[in-house]
């Protein structure tokens, strides 16, 4: 999940926007997706307000996020693979978590995304791995937003009445699902890296000659 250490070409000496190019993630292409699941300019607009929350919990939610990761030995070994330490590994997390609510989601955004997905599918991390990952991170997202909904109920449920109690569970509603709908564009874009990482090794192997068809031939 770096945007720095893992810049420049990734592997078969694609870049980013080579890969972006490749599973076809142009900006109509991201416009629809976007439409599609319902992430619009509102929803866009409720994640750059949670990055207030990263701000205030990255160290929390950090920590929440490693601790998943070093408690399984299966992921624990992909961080073990990986040039970039525990302290490397952290600030990737951070830098994540603030990207994932920085407000830009364009053409830009989700074309490092494919930088990212291809980085941890060389890692050999699976990709159920990965999606448990986004689960996990959308998890954290979800109990924030539960803490803060239930604090803004109560307070209002004590000066304002039910209406405003019910305006805040309307809106924890919603910023619960402008998180999901994120969240699920991430994993559509690193599902096409890994897809196409698996329509590159075989047709890697094709090309591969066959030593039997090759022997046979020979004595034709």
């Amino acid at each position: 999940m770096d945007t720095e250490e893992w810049s420049g070409s990734t592997s078969l000496d694609k870049t980013a926007n080579q890969l972006a190019e490749e599973i076809g993630l142009t900006e109509e292409e991201i416009a629809w997706r976007k439409a599609f699941v319902g992430f619009d300019t509102e929803e866009q607009e409720r994640m750059t307000r949670l990055g207030d929350v990263v701000s205030e919990e990255k160290e929390q939610l950090t920590d929440a996020f490693l601790e998943t990761i070093y408690a399984h030995d299966r992921t624990r070994a992909v961080v073990d693979r990986s040039s970039q330490g525990d302290d490397g590994l952290r600030r990737v997390v951070e830098t994540y978590l603030e990207t994932l609510t920085g407000g830009t989601y364009d053409t830009e955004y989700y074309t490092q995304r494919c930088r990212i997905g291809r980085i941890h599918d060389q890692l050999d991390l699976p990709l159920h791995h990965f999606s448990g990952m986004f689960g996990n991170v959308t998890t954290l997202f979800l109990e924030e937003i539960k803490a803060n909904t239930i604090e803004t109920a109560r307070n209002a449920a004590e000066s304002d009445g039910p209406d405003a109690v019910e305006a805040a569970i309307e809106e924890g509603f919603a910023d619960a699902m402008a998180t999901t709908r994120c969240i699920n564009l991430e994993m559509q874009v690193v599902n096409d890296t890994y897809e196409s990482r698996r329509r590159e090794l075989r047709e890697a192997i094709n090309l591969i000659p066959d030593p039997i068809f090759e022997l046979t031939s020979s004595r034709a």
